[in-house]
């Protein structure tokens, strides 16, 4: 599931993933905040929590997540990914050359510096 981060600054979004995350998640949850976040052009900025709960992608999942990445390249400002997951800091590091924007992961005990980090001019 992904749920809402609530209580950040005006300038951020944030969502939490919890256990298996599906493409319906993708659709229902983060995509409308996402298209709202980056209506008339506005720059987006995001915080992306994987936590110890975080199982893993189901289905689709991995294709919705590219899909909304790519469908608002532009928008991207900056990205700031919580996790302790091994495989996810790795991935990021090879490719996070890829993703637009500034990215940056954090460890599950720095979520505080991260929202700070995300919302920063």
């Amino acid at each position: 599931m992904i749920k809402q981060i609530p209580d950040l600054p005006d300038n951020v979004i944030g969502f939490e993933y919890i256990g298996e995350v599906t493409g319906d998640d993708y659709r229902q949850v983060l995509e409308p905040v996402v298209a709202a976040a980056t209506a008339d052009d506005h720059k987006a900025r995001m915080l992306v929590v994987l936590g110890a709960d975080f199982e893993g992608f189901k289905g689709h999942a991995m294709v919705e997540d590219a899909r909304v990445g790519m469908g608002n390249w532009s928008a991207w400002e900056r990205i700031a990914l919580v996790t302790d997951k091994r495989s996810i800091i790795d991935a990021m590091h090879l490719l996070g050359w890829m993703v637009p924007g500034q990215v940056k992961v954090f460890p599950t005990d720095s979520r505080k510096e991260a929202a700070t980090w995300v919302s920063e001019s």
